[in-house]
């Protein structure tokens, strides 16, 4: 397959030969795979030459990836898989050789294993996101998309973006609670916010060039690393954990026609950041004070930027917003 970059891996633990082959015996996995959420972005240019082959920028679940058991539907079959790729941008499947269309595809994907049965469900709007005429693949885009997971009373979903702004392509589902096959809507992909997601990027044939990959998280907690899986929260937390401090509630904000109000109640001095989703600062002011603070909206052009709170301790609270 086309796998040629990955934030996470098969890792062989042990090997042994078996008929004069070696063979591996056991074996673990290695890296980062993003749980709970998050906005997930490349930054790459190409050339494509269909026949050969497109690139690709995506996610696949590290629980099927590894074998997991959060990889297969409770309830049924031992072979009865139950998980999700997201696929981030994909031009192998989109209209062949045009410079302004790409596709963006979830596949909630179950089923018996037996003989390579398992089925494929995809979102259910159109797949191939449209960009102007005038575009061209060979220059570096931002190719991203956010998941928010869904709670108990919020519907979960992916936007797709391009070059730090909102496609109109988005897919949303109410919370999967381990119901029974087949996956129906409203909650279709809903086993998302269950696992967690290895980010690929590859390219059979067609020259393609990675300038970057971003990760953008409120926290990391939910996130898997070499070997280690934490449990995904997929209900809303009413208080924080016994024990830690969170700074989730204290960075809020309001957007209006021609400006952005910031509000941080964070006790003592602290910086506040404003930054662009390639990690530059494009905004920054050292030594706030609790209140609330107005910019401009015509100092930053449109997209999505990242609200970033730091106390006199080191402690970071980040919120994505956008805007048109």
């Amino acid at each position: 397959d086309n796998m040629g970059i990955l934030t996470a891996g098969r890792k062989i633990a042990s090997i042994k030969i078996i008929n004069d082959t070696l063979r591996d015996t056991a074996w673990t996995w290695i890296g980062t795979a993003f749980g709970g959420g998050g906005y997930f972005e490349a930054v790459i240019k190409f050339r494509c030459y269909p026949e050969q082959g497109g690139p690709a920028f995506w996610g696949m679940s590290l629980e099927h990836m590894a074998n997991l058991t959060a990889g297969f539907w409770p309830g049924q079959a031992a072979d009865f898989v139950h998980y999700m790729e997201v696929d981030i941008f994909d031009y192998h499947a989109a209209a062949d050789n045009n410079n302004y269309q790409y596709n963006g595809i979830l596949h909630d994907v179950f089923g018996s294993q037996t003989g390579g049965a398992a089925h494929n469900t995809t979102n259910p709007l159109t797949s191939t996101i449209t960009l102007p005429n005038t575009n061209d693949f060979s220059q570096y885009h931002k190719y991203g998309c956010l998941w928010v997971p869904a709670t108990g009373t919020t519907k979960g979903y992916v936007l797709y973006c391009f070059d730090d702004k909102a496609t109109a392509d988005s897919v949303a589902w109410t919370q999967y609670t381990d119901q029974t096959p087949p996956p129906v809507d409203p909650w279709t992909f809903g086993i998302l916010d269950q696992q967690h997601l290895v980010l690929a990027l590859g390219s059979d044939f067609s020259p393609m060039t990675i300038q970057s990959v971003n990760v953008w998280q409120n926290s990391d907690e939910n996130n898997a690393k070499d070997g280690v899986i934490p449990p995904v929260h997929v209900v809303a937390v009413s208080a924080p954990l016994a024990g830690k401090t969170t700074l989730s509630n204290t960075v809020t904000f309001a957007i209006t026609k021609e400006t952005i109000l910031i509000t941080v109640g964070i006790n003592g001095l602290y910086r506040l950041e404003i930054v662009r989703p390639n990690g530059a600062v494009a905004a920054r002011l050292h030594n706030a004070h609790s209140g609330s603070y107005r910019v401009n909206r015509n100092f930053l052009p449109a997209g999505i930027y990242m609200l970033r709170a730091t106390d006199m301790e080191g402690r970071s609270i980040a919120k994505l917003v956008k805007w048109q």
